[in-house]
């Protein structure tokens, strides 16, 4: 059924800006608190005053990272549908535009939502251990920044700074790294219970680790990232998502040159990609390896092996879960 209310959300961490579109036209614009109370009475609001429900209302925000649980917690709720759309996809889709504040963000996400809904998908919520092993994701890699903060200062030090000076500096900060180290420790083990006690996620771990180069972090990080394999349809799309698939640059018949990767991209899974990827480089036993070897010595250029590699594991990957099969090296 086609929505008869579109209602665009400009969210921030204290408010969420709101505008309402009936019949084409803006109806209301106002600003709520972001809290579970300020959304719910929201939510009450709609259905007291428009007759909002799931079948004619649809709600478009930018996707904000824990910013927007409360709207996605109320939404499902109540059964009203909400799309969480990428905040570069609904900017560049507005053309050339003057001026910015919360409030007219709010009113072009409702413009964007009324254009583009037959395309957006609605947002499904994750299971529970998916959420967990998100968020303990998330803390994991601000560890892994510190942890290299901090051990980058030894280097510093004992290139820039007098011998004895050295070791009286390092032990100032040596209990905080060990402290990282542990709750790095903690968190890693927390995060294969999670995957250990439920039989989906340990058979899609099994799955992809069958696969040379592919070890646990990288299977970890693919089943986050797609959603158990649920958000994305083919390895095409997932490798467009972590900037490792090349993309043509001509116009009018006339090549502008190589084909090049995106930068808009997960950097994150395409480092992780990249260093399954070298593990090629040195173990010819692999058809990969040979593959690698075999087209470094025809005069390729060694990062685009790599890359062609990468997209070859992803591949590998997905049709791994697709097929529901091991994998088994040609």
């Amino acid at each position: 059924m086609e929505p008869k209310y579109f209602i665009g959300l400009d969210v921030s961490k204290i408010t969420i800006d709101i505008a309402i579109i009936g019949s084409g036209e803006l109806i209301d614009t106002f600003k709520i608190p972001n809290t579970g109370i300020g959304v719910q009475d929201f939510i009450k609001f709609l259905k007291d005053n428009y007759k909002c429900k799931g079948t004619n209302t649809l709600l478009c925000a930018e996707s904000m990272g824990l910013f927007t649980n409360y709207l996605t917690a109320s939404s499902e709720k109540n059964g009203i549908r909400i799309c969480l759309e990428s905040a570069l996809r609904i900017k560049r889709s507005m053309g050339i535009q003057r001026g910015k504040s919360d409030a007219v963000d709010a009113i072009r996400i409702a413009e964007y939502a009324m254009k583009n809904y037959r395309t957006m998908k609605i947002w499904v919520p994750s299971r529970s251990c998916i959420r967990r092993l998100k968020c303990l994701s998330t803390i994991r890699k601000r560890l892994l920044k510190i942890k290299i903060m901090l051990r980058n200062q030894d280097k510093m030090h004992a290139y820039y700074l007098p011998h004895q000076e050295v070791a009286g500096i390092s032990s100032m900060y040596q209990k905080s790294v060990v402290a990282v180290m542990e709750d790095l420790e903690n968190i890693n083990n927390e995060m294969d219970l999670i995957i250990d006690s439920d039989e989906k996620l340990s058979h899609l771990m099994a799955l992809q680790m069958s696969i040379p180069g592919v070890g646990r972090i990288i299977a970890r990080q693919m089943i986050i990232a797609t959603n158990e394999f649920i958000d994305f349809d083919t390895s095409r799309q997932f490798a467009a998502y972590c900037g490792v698939a090349p993309f043509e640059i001509s116009s009018g018949g006339v090549s502008l040159g190589r084909t090049k990767v995106s930068h808009l991209a997960s950097k994150e899974l395409k480092a992780l990609l990249h260093l399954g990827s070298m593990h090629f480089t040195r173990h010819t036993k692999y058809f990969l390896g040979r593959y690698y070897q075999r087209k470094v010595l025809e005069g390729k250029n060694k990062m685009s092996v790599l890359n062609a590699i990468r997209n070859k594991l992803l591949h590998r990957i997905f049709s791994c879960v697709k097929n529901n099969k091991l994998y088994t090296d040609n």
